[in-house]
């Protein structure tokens, strides 16, 4: 066995990394490419949900986003281009829709204990639509 300089034994690391994942932003390229040929984003896999969720697979983000916690959604609520606030019940969670100028933020409940709170803590000269 030769000796090999450590420097060179990371760049051929390096290397192997870099082209490792060049094939893998292919891969989605082409799987991206093939979902929008076929005229819908159709998530199979976790994977594909959250890169369908964080707005990677398009040009332009034009994506709701989404708030996983309270707190966050009643700073939002709180911000001055909250304009409105829907809120509809389902069997298993009640979802909380603020609309401010740029985006549709959203929050789901999976507890309608906390949801009935949630509601209550709401700005007072905010709009709220129950759906």
């Amino acid at each position: 066995m030769g000796s090999h300089d450590p420097l060179e034994a990371m760049e051929i690391t390096l290397e192997l990394l870099v082209r490792s994942l060049g094939a893998a932003h292919h891969v989605v390229d082409e799987m991206l490419k093939k979902k929008e040929a076929a005229g819908a984003l159709i998530a199979s896999s976790d994977f594909e949900r959250e890169l369908a969720a964080s707005g990677l697979d398009r040009a332009t983000s034009k994506m709701p986003k989404q708030i996983h916690e309270i707190k966050d959604f009643l700073l939002t609520a709180r911000r001055k281009d909250a304009r409105n606030v829907k809120i509809k019940r389902t069997k298993d969670a009640v979802k909380f829709k603020v609309r401010c100028s740029k985006y549709l933020y959203t929050l789901c409940v999976f507890d309608s204990e906390k949801g009935d709170k949630l509601k209550q803590s709401l700005p007072p000269g905010l709009n709220v639509q129950d759906l």
